[in-house]
């Protein structure tokens, strides 16, 4: 076990907002986070980790404040205090002593901006409301899960790990964005959306855009599952295969291209009839 190597420590800390938050801002450089909502809680709480060196002593300085209903927690950290710390962590950070825990009221519409630069950041919700959303991570998985309503733009964002995602209604526009690593997506709708990967597979299952749904990956398999909606549909891989099953196609412009590997359809078809297309196949 390499983390008994560790010199760093973590020790728990809480705060919970002072007055009503229309807005959460969390920057973290080595925790995941994660966000629930309560029906018992009044105003935003959060538990969060501060690192410790051998002796104990606070080698990371969280600040927060409350200005005009936003909430905003930052970790500032000290790269000279961390120099010669041994600080394993196997997991990017998935583990319930380095995890930003994020307890919002249930039925209250607060903006959330999330970001950790090693960790995963998760949300569990179920018919709530939000004005924006923004989950972001450079090494660690991001998902999503419940249904969101969400009257502006989403943004679910990773450099290293998979996006899963699944019942987000945005009124505005949608982004499911990783370098590397593999895109779910289920029940999603939006004015345009954009689901891209440099190298991971692609899963996406009744998706609706009411103008562009584009999906994108440098290598890997790219499937359309169910009932895909949108004006103009984009669908593109470099290395990989395309495949449609079981649903409906509905748009009225579609292009889709793959440099090696098959576009197939098993149990899908295209809206309306052949007469409605001016199809070109090369």
């Amino acid at each position: 076990d390499f983390s008994l190597l560790n010199t760093v420590r973590y020790t728990q800390k809480s705060y919970t907002a002072e007055s009503a938050v229309t807005s959460v801002h969390i920057e973290y450089s080595d925790a995941s986070i994660a966000v629930e909502y309560s029906e018992t809680a009044e105003n935003v709480h959060i538990d969060y980790p501060v690192r410790l060196n051998e002796r104990d002593e606070e080698i990371s300085q969280i600040a927060i404040t409350e200005t005009d209903g936003v909430l905003t927690l930052t970790e500032h950290r000290d790269w000279q205090d961390s120099l010669f710390q041994w600080d394993i962590d196997l997991d990017f950070g998935d583990d319930s002593a380095r995890t930003v825990c994020v307890v919002l009221p249930a039925g209250q519409n607060i903006a959330l901006d999330l970001y950790t630069a090693n960790g995963s950041v998760s949300l569990d919700a179920d018919g709530e409301a939000l004005p924006s959303l923004s989950l972001r991570s450079d090494n660690g998985s991001i998902s999503a899960g419940g249904a969101l309503n969400i009257t502006g733009n989403a943004t679910f964002s990773t450099t290293n790990g998979s996006v899963k995602v699944s019942g987000v209604a945005a009124e505005g526009d949608l982004a499911l964005h990783t370098a590397n690593g593999s895109i779910r997506a289920e029940s999603l709708s939006a004015a345009n959306m954009q689901a891209k990967t440099s190298s991971g597979s692609m899963t996406l299952k009744d998706i609706s855009a009411a103008n562009a749904l584009t999906a994108e990956t440098g290598s890997g398999e790219i499937e359309l599952l169910g009932d895909i909606t949108a004006k103009t549909l984009t669908v593109k891989t470099g290395a990989g295969a395309i495949a449609m099953r079981d649903g409906i196609i509905d748009a009225q412009e579609i292009a889709m291209t793959t440099e090696y590997g098959n576009i197939g359809a098993e149990g899908s078809a295209f809206a309306g009839a052949q007469s409605d297309y001016t199809v070109l196949v090369s």
